[in-house]
């Protein structure tokens, strides 16, 4: 990446990127975020979101999704969100 598009603040260490450099980079930067390094992405220079690395603990159980919302985290095919929502909350 260069420099114009990855920002670090040594202060308080957190790396600025802007939405179009994530796109470009987004293989490298998920790489950076595997080992440690928080990132603030900007939208027109507008802080907008955080991607930190997740703590083991924390990532999701797919298996307490409904089957078919597991099926895109693996690659097939991709649901009606809104149908399977409102279906959730009618079973429950």
């Amino acid at each position: 990446m260069r420099s114009s598009e990855d920002q670090s603040n040594p202060v308080d260490g957190w790396t600025r990127i802007g939405i179009t450099a994530l796109r470009r980079h987004l293989s490298e930067v998920i790489r950076r975020v595997e080992s440690g390094e928080r990132f603030v992405i900007a939208r027109r220079s507008v802080p907008t979101a955080s991607l930190v690395p997740l703590a083991a603990d924390d990532a999701p159980n797919l298996a307490a999704l409904p089957a078919e919302w597991r099926k895109t985290f693996w690659g097939g095919p991709m649901p009606d969100f809104v149908h399977a929502i409102r279906r959730s909350r009618e079973e429950h």
